[in-house]
């Protein structure tokens, strides 16, 4: 779903009673724009948009990433190794797990970490000297949406979750005007990101404890 796609689909529910056509391109966009009849909706949808994502992440809705950092990039701290987050994860929302692989010990299981720590700056890992390389998953932190955001652009969430934010966004622009149809659409909202299960959660892959350090 583009941004221009999820700002027609808006518009369609909130004119649902008006028989409104609503065009989905980036000119379609900056028409409606200046129409009256849409564009105080349309300078507050970014706002509605912004707060369904931080409810997404909040909800830990969003796939997980996957870096693979090989032992031998980081940098040494004793016996540890710490990395830049900037450089390896700048869209990092929240660490959720470190691993590590081990060639040597013929298999591709992973060893679950436990013993890392995290900043705003760095990623710490102790021991894992046994560790050819480490894997970080966590879960990125969504690009907002503003006034400028190109209507051409993709929405960085599955199909699922896409389709919900539009009846999060009418909840949204509704709660002062139409109490009653802000909770219809909130409802349907929660429902349908109730019904998505993330990648993560649907299969568990076999992890293997090796060391608590």
């Amino acid at each position: 779903m583009t941004y221009g796609q999820m700002i027609a689909e808006v518009l369609r529910l909130v004119f649902a009673s008006g028989g409104a056509i609503v065009g989905e391109g980036a000119e379609d966009v900056a028409r409606m724009k200046n129409d009256p009849r849409y564009a105080d909706y349309i300078d507050r949808i970014p706002g509605a948009f912004n707060r369904a994502l931080a409810d997404l992440e909040a909800k830990k809705m969003i796939p997980w990433k996957a870096r693979q950092l090989a032992w031998a990039e980081g940098q040494g701290r004793g016996g540890a190794k710490a990395y830049k987050l900037a450089e390896i994860a700048p869209d990092l929302y929240e660490i959720e797990k470190v691993g590590a692989w081990n060639a040597g010990r013929g298999t591709r299981e992973l060893l679950l970490v436990k013993d890392y720590e995290y900043d705003s700056e760095e990623l710490i890992i102790y021991g894992g000297a046994y560790a050819d390389a480490f894997v970080l998953q966590y879960t990125p932190r969504l690009e907002r949406m503003t006034a400028a955001t190109d209507a051409e652009a993709q929405i960085s969430l599955p199909e699922a979750l896409a389709s919900a934010i539009p009846y999060f966004i009418k909840g949204d622009l509704y709660e002062a005007e139409e109490p009653g149809e802000a909770a219809k659409a909130r409802n349907i909202y929660e429902q349908m990101v109730g019904a998505y299960l993330p990648p993560q959660h649907q299969v568990q892959g076999r992890v293997v404890r090796v060391y608590d350090f």
